[in-house]
């Protein structure tokens, strides 16, 4: 259940998503799901809460095209300049012959998604326009008569997951697009004047010259994949400069090298894009830093023309290939993250939970007795916890017990010098993907920047079913917690 697009329309912010009927009892055709939620801003002016519970909608793009008539898969939603949503997808279409490639672009009226398939399928993206997202049920999607946009000539083998974006430094307000590829780790760059007609700049590149380490001590880690991808000039908050954030999730990387939890993995670059040359500044970092978190999406919230402030982000609570869940006995699997604002603070990305607007109060106040999402309560009950980071030389622990006695320990531990680190141990779990244990060290550098720049550095911790996200001064751990059926957190106990 990858997000395929997020995007802000008149107040409601509608997020797409892999959506697979008789999936996991069965494959059939990958559809894009469409649910929204009335959103607005906090009184601060940036921060957006939710201010009504989520809304179901229809399937946005069904495959009953000739390039998509096999999938909908990965793509993104982005307004154009008359403010009409348009949805930017892959199309799959299973060959009878030898596989070929074709591109199309299909504005968010479309019901045709896009989905890519290794070397057995073709592959399209396309373009749809969605209107009257206000409306009941959402919208209405209607292709676009200029698909497929790209042939297999303009486009790279595997191509998947188009993210479109307004080129900040095009004066006359064009566009531009980064593809993924499911075969190789490596990105393409086009360019176009009205979303339909695209020309392709080349592969994009990563000049590491003057780059530093981020967190995962590799600039460029070795991939088999880069997919999903983000790409955003995004004004840091803590320096005022305007950088390049490019998002990618990887596949084929190695669990045991630096601290990665998984072959697949959710990964930033900071620096700066001239042409098809991204000029790394601050090498690789995890977008999350928890067991199961892949295939992001970003939307811009606030800003200028120039660079993006704010943006809203979801992502897959969920690795590729990890569908037998406890829950398939009851006909689904896979889930998405909170949206969580996201800014570039001292050269990182922090994150804030985007929640409803009681539900700082809730949280402040410690266990929530109630059950937000009935289906899956039987898979645990909601809670939320806010606590105090630790002062430097101490340290505070948190346990979760289930009524069968499962236990779940978030650790803080803090040094001299005022680093932080935050362990998660979820080894009584009956099942779960990855390692028992994650861990985060927090420099005190970046606490002191989010201090300064963001609030107060806490840790809020969120349990909603079976997921479970963590915010500790704007650095997140999701992982997926999997009760016996009918179980349910007991207590919290903080030490």
């Amino acid at each position: 259940m990858a997000p395929h697009g997020v995007v802000t329309d008149d107040g409601r912010l509608h997020v797409f998503f892999a959506h697979d009927q008789r999936f996991p009892v069965q494959n059939s055709r990958l559809r894009w799901g469409h649910a929204s939620v009335v959103v607005t801003p906090a009184p601060d002016g940036h921060t957006p809460r939710l201010r009504s519970e989520w809304r179901f909608h229809p399937d946005v793009l069904v495959p009953n095209h000739d390039y998509d008539r096999d999938g909908c898969l990965s793509g993104s939603a982005v307004r154009d300049d008359e403010g009409t949503v348009r949805l930017v997808y892959t199309g799959i279409v299973a060959p009878q012959g030898e596989g070929r490639r074709v591109h199309n672009s299909t504005p968010a009226e479309d019901p045709a998604s896009a989905h890519f398939s290794a070397d057995w399928c073709d592959t399209s993206v396309n373009m749809a326009a969605l209107f009257d997202t206000s409306g009941r049920h959402g919208g209405w999607c209607r292709p676009s008569s200029h698909n497929p946009l790209l042939d297999s000539a303009a486009s790279p083998d595997g191509a998947c997951g188009p993210f479109v974006f307004r080129d900040p430094d095009s004066p006359f307000g064009g566009w531009r697009m980064v593809l993924g590829s499911v075969q190789e780790p490596s990105l393409t760059l086009y360019h176009s004047d009205n979303l339909r007609s695209w020309t392709a700049d080349g592969e994009l590149t990563l000049d590491t010259t003057g780059a530093v380490e981020g967190d995962t001590f590799d600039i460029v880690p070795e991939a088999t994949s880069w997919e999903y991808p983000n790409l955003l000039r995004m004004r840091d908050c803590a320096t005022g400069e305007d950088k390049d954030v490019l998002v990618v999730s990887m596949r084929g990387v190695s669990p045991n090298a630096h601290h990665f939890a998984s072959s697949a993995q959710c990964v930033y670059w900071v620096g700066r894009l001239e042409g098809t040359t991204f000029r790394v500044e601050r090498g690789c970092s995890e977008l999350d830093l928890g067991h199961e978190f892949y295939a992001a999406r970003f939307a811009p919230v606030t800003g200028d023309d120039a660079a993006v402030d704010d943006a809203i982000m979801i992502a897959w609570a969920g690795l590729p290939d990890a569908d037998n869940q406890p829950t398939a006995d009851d006909g689904w699997v896979h889930c998405l993250t909170m949206p969580r604002r996201v800014r570039l603070c001292g050269g990182r990305l922090v994150q804030e939970f985007v929640t409803t607007s009681s539900a700082a109060a809730d949280v402040a106040s410690g266990v929530i007795d109630s059950a937000i999402i009935p289906e899956t309560n039987v898979y645990g009950t909601v809670v939320g916890v806010r606590r105090d980071i630790p002062e430097p030389r101490h340290r505070s622990h948190l346990g979760l017990v289930s009524a069968d006695g499962v236990h779940v320990d978030v650790d803080m531990m803090r040094n001299k010098a005022g680093d932080l680190l935050v362990r998660i141990d979820r080894a009584e779990q009956s099942y779960h993907d990855g390692p028992d244990v994650r861990g985060v060290m927090i420099l005190s550098e970046a606490i002191d920047n989010y201090r300064n720049h963001i609030g107060k550095p806490e840790l809020l911790l969120s349990v909603d079913g079976s997921i479970m996200e963590a915010d500790v001064a704007g650095y997140t751990l999701t992982s997926r917690l999997f009760l016996n059926r009918g179980d349910h957190w007991a207590e919290e106990t903080w030490s």
